[in-house]
This record gives C-alpha cells, structure tokens and sequence, in this order.
C-alpha cells in the first residue's frame, strides 16, 4: 500500500512517497501532489522510501511540472540509483533538481539511500525468520 505524508523539509513542502507508485494508485499520487502548497516557491518529491514507480508516476510529475513551472520549482529527493538512470536517459534530469533526502542522507548515516533500504529489508526479514534458523 502506497503513502504519501506532507511534510516541512529544508523549509520547503515535502511530499514523502512510501510504497509503489504506478497505474494503480495514480489518482492519488495525483491528489498528493496538489495538495502540496502552491505559495512556496519550490516543493519537494522524497522519495526515499519508494521503491518502485512506472511511467504513469513520471508522467503525473511531468504534468505537475507544466502546471507549476512559471511560480515553483518541483525537486525530486532521495531517488535509487535505478530510477535516476531512467531519469537521466529520458532527460529528466535537466527537468527536475535532484537532490538527497535531509533525514536519510549519507552524512547522517555513511550510507547511500540504496543501502539503507537494503539494511532495512534485511532487518525485516531476520524478523520474520523463526527462531530456529537465526
């Protein structure tokens, strides 16, 4: 199941997008994002705990993009490095800063967000193993 939080990062609205975004989920993917406030003068997509998202998802940024570029500038946070490559190969990249997310970043913890997803689904599943096998 897909969230998404509104939050205060770096003075800026930060929509946090926890889950899959694609084809399923797009309607509120799209009510999210305008739900962000529209009087700053940048807004924030982090995405640091999501995992996945197809073309429906690029192309709600891209609308949100159109529609807000005169007054705001949209910066996408926080992406693994598989979605950055796609990004940067469809030309993305020069369309939307891309910056680290502030609460996961790697000067807090030495690590990149892909490691930290990685240590956090080992973690979950050590918990889920029985007893026996640990």
């Amino acid at each position: 199941m897909t969230k998404f939080t509104r939050e205060i990062q770096g003075g800026a609205p930060t929509l946090v997008i926890a889950g899959d975004l694609d084809l399923s989920n797009q309607t509120e993917f799209h009510e999210a994002l305008h739900s962000l406030n529209v009087t700053c003068p940048s807004v924030r997509l982090d995405f640091c705990r999501c995992e996945y998202f197809d073309s429906s998802a690029i192309t709600e940024m891209v609308k949100f993009n159109r529609e807000r570029a005169k007054y705001q500038k949209i910066m996408l946070l926080s992406l693994s490095a598989g979605a950055l490559r796609i990004l940067k190969i469809v030309g993305l990249d020069q369309l939307f800063p891309i910056g680290d997310c502030t609460h996961l970043g790697p000067s807090r913890h030495g690590m990149n967000r892909d490691e930290l997803l990685l240590r956090r689904r080992r973690r979950e599943l050590f918990r889920k193993m029985p007893e026996r096998f640990r």
